[in-house]
Order: structure tokens, then C-alpha cells, then sequence
């Protein structure tokens, strides 16, 4: 963390909240992320990370996305169907990847 930014391999995730330089985790919930068409605007107050759509997974009760964000790991955007039905989603299509940035939680290194 640095002047308002996690870094990480492939991502720069700005921060609601300014912090000190450090090691930290980043947290976020997967079933609190939108994944938007990638010419839509940026809506205020929102992390947006791009990401190319590799696959869906279903189990059970949810859906799970999986977008490839050159994080070194696939990025799983959760879908209870109980609250929300995901959109249809083309492979290797790149999307936009949106949460609040307050909803992230920061978990600093001792």
C-alpha cells in the first residue's frame, strides 16, 4: 500500500481510504462485485478492474465467474440465484470489474 493504492502483480486498486505505506491483504466479496460492459462509465466511488471472462461454474445455490485480471489467479465474481441472476457472459470477452471501494477490507501485515 502507497498513496492511496494497493499494488499488486497486475493491479493497482485505489483505496477510499489513505494509509501508510506497507504489506497488506486485500479483501473484497466476491458476490459485492458488478461486471460490467467495458465502455460503460465509471460510476463514482468504484474499484474497476478489467477482465477477460474465461468460465463459468455452477454449484448449487450459485454461479461463480471466473475473469482473468493478469493477477496471476483467476478472479471469481459470486452469483447467489437467489439474489441476482448472472448475465450471459462471452468467452475471452474482456468486461469491466466493478466493487465499492469502501467495501474493501485491508489486513496489514505485523
Amino acid at each position: 500500500m502507497s498513496d492511496g493504492v494497493f499494488a499488486a502483480p497486475g493491479l493497482d486498486l485505489r483505496l477510499q481510504r489513505s494509509s501508510g505505506p506497507g504489506r497488506a491483504s486485500y479483501c473484497v466479496r466476491s458476490d459485492s462485485i458488478a461486471v460490467v460492459d467495458a465502455d460503460a462509465s465509471p460510476r463514482a466511488g468504484q474499484v474497476r478492474v478489467p477482465g477477460r471472462f474465461l468460465a463459468s461454474e455452477y454449484s448449487g445455490a450459485r454461479i461463480i465467474g471466473l475473469f482473468d485480471v493478469d493477477a496471476g489467479r483467476p478472479f471469481e465474481v459470486e452469483y447467489y440465484l437467489g439474489h441476482r441472476t448472472p448475465p450471459e457472459f462471452a468467452r475471452d470477452r474482456v468486461y469491466a470489474l466493478e466493487w465499492p471501494a469502501g467495501s474493501a477490507l485491508l489486513f496489514a501485515e505485523a
